[in-house]
């Protein structure tokens, strides 16, 4: 895996991008079908596991970035993301 480089200003880019993706629905971008995720869909339990692959399918592409857990309350996830070796919260609401 290459290393990209976030760092100051780019940490907090690189943290609304994943906010973006994950409320992206998969499929629904059209220059990029791949881009998106599949975490409203997670239906199956337990939905955090599946939760948590989708959005690390999401983020497949993002070097330098890992999602690390999640934990889900009501309709609010909460994931722990790792960017260049720091850790972030990052939060969505379904």
């Amino acid at each position: 895996m290459t290393k990209k480089t976030f760092n100051g200003d780019c940490i907090d880019v690189a943290l609304k991008e994943i906010v973006m993706a994950f409320n992206t629905a998969k499929g629904s971008f059209y220059p990029d079908k791949n881009y998106g995720s599949r975490i409203k869909d997670a239906t199956k339990l337990p939905i955090e596991f599946y939760v948590l692959c989708y959005a690390r399918q999401a983020l497949y592409g993002m070097n330098g970035v890992f999602v690390k857990s999640v934990s889900i309350k009501n309709k609010t996830y909460d994931f722990n993301v790792v960017v260049n070796e720091e850790e972030r919260q990052v939060r969505i609401t379904i």
